[in-house]
């Protein structure tokens, strides 16, 4: 029976289609494995920043970033403080157990889709750890504590999107109310996420988010029979109370008395260092910073940007090569244009940030969901002009694949060596080289224990 591909895992795909006659049992080492590395890692990341905020609340980007709040009026990125103040009142519990449970659960949640959809493929081993381990995937924002912060939940929002449009367009039918019925459990769906995640953190929204998912939910109207104009004006309708929260962000991020305001208003619950100086919380600091110094920031390292991106050229190919070999349905041709198009559209963002590693990784895994859905991979390829979709048939592809095939011939040559290489080499957040040695697992468990063992 041939297998079916592609698919969002659904109770109906753990059907036996999935299970190949006469053939050994698949083994479920890459899934355990990856929840048992997954889990301790987290575990003793959190265990650190307990220890930190135990002694400076506050004075890491992740916990400050969480909160800026609305104390001194409208500013950006407060929604999140906002938010974290009012769980802390409903449940009586202090800052780091809301922020850090809050966080956690969402990456663990993402953690788990993955596993599940790894688990209904039944592809050869080193292919579903080639997926669960990839460099720019989880490990990566697990070693270096950033699913802390706030980008997991832009990774939660595309999920979101995109199961929202696999059931809409499993259930399209001919009637034109029960389309329009239909289409407003995504476009409400993707309105509700473009707001929140543009008051929890504009640049993330706006240079990762948007672009993917503004394509994503277009392709699902024109699919449900929308024509152009109705499309424009609907997704235009969605994402325009997100697009004036931005506007409102860039005209009110803070200064350094709102950056003081906020902190002083923490100071009834935490001991934060209010006085300014290198104590001082730096998300609440950074609200003052003008572009040109981000930019500047930036471009002291621009250097390594190069390297980013063959970092990123090579982990993204992987994930393609383990998508093809564990979804045959899967065309290459989807699978660049969904690797390529949303980096273009997020470059801004890597001139006014350096945190390259962080959003490399940030844009692979919210790439990462349509590539796994047989029914909304096509959309960013389908929705170029067909110029563009013939250069990309003819003149990219073809030299891709080439490339792609034999760098599967080399990692199915040595199964052992690459998996170990995929799992000691995660995706550093900052361009700084000694990071590529402390950021992998073994590493992390190994200084933890030590530590654990001298007290």
């Amino acid at each position: 029976m041939p297998q079916r591909t592609g698919a969002l895992p659904t109770a109906a795909d753990s059907a036996p289609q999935f299970r190949p006659a006469a053939t050994a049992p698949v083994s479920r080492f890459p899934e355990f494995f990856f929840l048992a590395t997954i889990c301790a890692i987290a575990a003793i990341r959190i265990a650190e920043a307990h220890a930190n905020f135990v002694r400076h609340p506050g004075s890491d980007w992740g916990s400050s970033d969480w909160m800026i709040n609305d104390s001194a009026g409208f500013v950006r990125r407060g929604l999140g403080g906002t938010a974290l103040s009012l769980l802390m009142r409903l449940t009586g519990l202090g800052f780091f157990p809301v922020w850090t449970t809050l966080t956690t659960s969402v990456f663990l949640l993402l953690c788990a889709y993955l596993v599940r959809i790894s688990w209904h493929l039944r592809g050869a081993a080193v292919w579903r750890f080639a997926l669960l381990f990839n460099p720019l995937l989880f490990l990566s924002y697990c070693t270096s504590g950033m699913f802390l912060r706030k980008d997991m939940l832009a990774a939660l929002a595309t999920l979101l999107n995109v199961l929202l449009g696999h059931y809409v367009l499993r259930r399209a039918t001919a009637s034109t109310s029960a389309r329009a019925a239909l289409a407003l459990l995504p476009l409400s769906a993707a309105a509700g996420s473009a707001l929140i995640l543009a008051l929890l953190h504009e640049g993330v929204f706006l240079f990762i988010w948007l672009p993917l998912n503004l394509i994503l939910l277009a392709w699902i109207l024109a699919r449900l029979r929308f024509n152009r104009p109705a499309v424009a004006l609907l997704l235009a309708i969605a994402f325009a109370p997100a697009l004036v929260a931005v506007a409102a962000e860039a005209l009110h991020h803070g200064n350094a008395q709102t950056a003081q305001t906020i902190c002083h208003n923490w100071g009834d619950s935490l001991p934060i260092d209010c006085t300014p100086g290198p104590g001082f919380p730096p998300a609440f600091d950074a609200l003052s910073w003008s572009v040109s110094r981000g930019i500047a920031i930036a471009l002291q390292y621009a250097w390594t940007l190069p390297i980013a991106l063959a970092i990123y050229a090579i982990a993204g190919g992987v994930i393609v090569i383990a998508i093809r070999a564990l979804i045959p349905a899967a065309k290459l041709e989807h699978l660049i244009v969904l690797l390529v198009l949303p980096l273009i559209a997020s470059l801004p963002l890597f001139l006014l940030g350096m945190d390259w590693g962080r959003w490399l990784s940030l844009l692979a895994i919210t790439e990462l969901m349509p590539m796994l859905s047989s029914r909304l991979r096509p959309a960013l390829y389908d929705c170029l002009p067909a110029t563009l979709r013939t250069s990309v048939d003819h003149s990219i592809a073809p030299p891709v694949a080439r490339a792609l095939a034999a760098l599967r011939r080399t990692i199915e040559r040595h199964p052992i060596r690459s998996c170990a290489a995929m799992f000691c080499l995660p995706v550093p957040p900052l361009p700084l080289w000694w990071a590529v040695f402390v950021l992998n697992p073994p590493v992390i468990v190994l200084r933890f224990l030590f530590q654990f063992w001298i007290k």
